[in-house]
C-alpha cells in the first residue's frame, strides 16, 4: 500500500516538472521570439481577436462591452476601445447601438453605447442622446415643453433650446408650438413656447396665433372677430380691439378709402394717412414713394422707407 502511494507521488512530482520545464522553455521563447507571445496560434479570423492573457482567439466585443484600452482589435467592425470615466468600452455607432461602419453608421463617427455609464467629450452619446451628469447611461433627448438644465441645449430635441422662462427652463418649441425647431417645417431659427405648458414671457414667446396670458400660463389662443377682448387678450392677426356697443371685441380693420384715426384703425394691407382728410390707403409697393421721415408705415409687410421709398428691409 505505502508502494503504491510513493508511485502517485513520484508521478505527481513528475508531471509538475515537466510542466514548469514547458512554461520554462516558453518564456526563453518569448525572449528570442517576443512577437509570438502576442500572437495566437492559429491564427484569429477577421471576427475573433487573440487575448494575448490566453493566447487563445476570443469574438470580438459588441458596442458597450469592456476590452483593454486601445485595443480596437476587441471590438466589433469599426469599433473602438476607448477610455472613458468608467473604464474602457467598444464604441457604438450614430445609432448607439451597432458599431460604426454598420449599416447607417458612418464608420468614423464613434459614440458611447446606450445603456454604458461613461459618456463624455471624449466619447459623446449618440444623436438624440444627452450624457446626464453624473455619468449616468445617455438619455433620450426632450420633447418641446419639457424641463431641462438651462443653457443645456443637447438635452433638448432637434434644434430646440433649453430656455430659461417664467416658469423654469424648458425646451423650446418650433412655429407649430408642438415640434423643435427645424422639424415638421419648422424654421430652425425660431424658437417658441411649446403649446400646454407654462412659463411663457419675454424670454419664450407664444407662436403666432396665441398670446401669452397673465400669470404666463399656458399660450392662448388668439380671438376672432366678434369675441371679447382687452390689452391682454389679444385679437387675431387682421383684427383690433374696439369699443362696441359698451364692449370691447375684436373688429376687422377699416378698407381703402373709409376714416380712420387712431382708434379706428385700418385693415390688414393698408394705412391711416396721418393728414387730412384722415382715411384708410393701401400700403405701397417696393419702389413706390414714401415720407422721408418716418414713412415706413406706408411701406408694405418686409418693407422700410428709405430716401423716399419703399424698400426691402
Amino acid at each position: 500500500m505505502i508502494g503504491i502511494i510513493l508511485g502517485i507521488i513520484f508521478l505527481l512530482i513528475l508531471v509538475g516538472i515537466g510542466v514548469g520545464i514547458y512554461y520554462f522553455f516558453d518564456k526563453i521563447k518569448c525572449i528570442f521570439h517576443p512577437k509570438s507571445c502576442f500572437e495566437c496560434d492559429p491564427k484569429c479570423s477577421d471576427t475573433q481577436y487573440c487575448n494575448i492573457l490566453e493566447r487563445k482567439c476570443k469574438a470580438a466585443e459588441n458596442p458597450g462591452a469592456g476590452c483593454l484600452a486601445r485595443q480596437h482589435n476587441q471590438c466589433k467592425g469599426e469599433s473602438k476601445c476607448i477610455l472613458s470615466s468608467w473604464g474602457a468600452h467598444c464604441s457604438a455607432g450614430q445609432d448607439g447601438i451597432n458599431p460604426p461602419g454598420s449599416a447607417g453608421n458612418p464608420p468614423d463617427k464613434h459614440y458611447t453605447a446606450l445603456g454604458t455609464k461613461g459618456c463624455s467629450a471624449v466619447i459623446p452619446c449618440p444623436p438624440g442622446y444627452y450624457c446626464k451628469i453624473g455619468s449616468e447611461p445617455c438619455k433620450a433627448a426632450q420633447n418641446p415643453g419639457a424641463g431641462c438644465l438651462a443653457g443645456q441645449h443637447n438635452q433638448c430635441k432637434g434644434e430646440s433650446h433649453c430656455i430659461l422662462g417664467t416658469r423654469g427652463a424648458k425646451c423650446s418649441a418650433g412655429r407649430d408650438g408642438k415640434n423643435p425647431p427645424g422639424i415638421a417645417g419648422n424654421p430652425d431659427n425660431e424658437h417658441y413656447q411649446a403649446l400646454g405648458y407654462p412659463g411663457c414671457g419675454p424670454a419664450t414667446h407664444c407662436v403666432p396665433s396665441y398670446y401669452c396670458p397673465v400669470g404666463n400660463g399656458p399660450c392662448v389662443l388668439k380671438k376672432t372677430e366678434g369675441q371679447g377682448c382687452d390689452i391682454v387678450r389679444k385679437c387675431i392677426d387682421g383684427l383690433h380691439c374696439q369699443l362696441r356697443g359698451g364692449k370691447l371685441i375684436c373688429v376687422s380693420g377699416k378698407k381703402e378709402g373709409d376714416h380712420c384715426d387712431v382708434n379706428h384703425k385700418c385693415g390688414v394691407g393698408s394705412y391711416c394717412q396721418r393728414k387730412l382728410p384722415m382715411i384708410c390707403k393701401q400700403k405701397h409697393k417696393e419702389g413706390e414713394g414714401c415720407p422721408l421721415v418716418g414713412g415706413s408705415y406706408q411701406c408694405m409687410e418686409g418693407l422700410k422707407c428709405h430716401n423716399g421709398k419703399c424698400v426691402k428691409k
